[in-house]
């Protein structure tokens, strides 16, 4: 949920809501350093605390992070190594990270799972999708819109894949019209 103060200000207050119990307790003063940027909510194991996770910029062997700790009131950045697996940075398919085994996650595009515990602060696992999962494996011109979901206790990607419309299809009728 999302508050705006007095016009004067200009000012921005979020607020964490559970839809079950109706109970609400607002997320530090972020000054607009969660705008339009992928973030991720987790619990801090304690009643009423929790970990937002911002993704800034990547780099081809790093995740970089931008991290609010509630329990701690700590505001902390985290650059983390991992194995490259594009020449260039990558970007998730989605904003919002899905929360799933303690864990933040992340479908990069035509790339792995990111996951991102932030209690292990440097560290991340990188899952790899099988090969048929890749978007060249569909051939050419296929389209591939995905998503990350927890369905029946598993992570899973959805993948919706469109082709064009064959041209051959498209050629005017040898028949004349009436």
């Amino acid at each position: 949920m999302k508050y705006y103060s007095s016009r004067r200000e200009l000012r921005t207050q979020f607020y964490i809501v559970n839809p079950v119990t109706m109970r609400w307790t607002s997320i530090p003063e972020t000054h607009r350093e969660f705008s339009i940027l992928p973030i991720g909510l987790s619990r801090n194991g304690s009643k009423g605390k929790y970990y937002v996770v911002k993704l800034t910029a990547t780099t081809p062997s790093q995740l970089k992070v931008y991290v609010v700790d509630s329990k701690r009131g700590q505001r902390k950045f985290y650059c983390i190594e991992h194995p490259p697996w594009s020449e260039s940075g990558w970007w998730p398919t989605q904003c919002q990270a899905v929360n799933f085994n303690k864990a933040l996650h992340w479908l990069a595009h035509d790339g792995p799972i990111v996951a991102y515990n932030p209690k292990y602060r440097h560290a991340c696992i990188i899952i790899h999708r099988s090969q048929e999962m890749h978007h060249a494996s569909h051939g050419h011109g296929a389209v591939v819109s995905e998503t990350l979901t927890v369905s029946m206790g598993h992570l899973r990607i959805i993948q919706l894949v469109c082709y064009p419309f064959p041209s051959e299809l498209l050629k005017p009728s040898p028949f004349k019209q009436i």
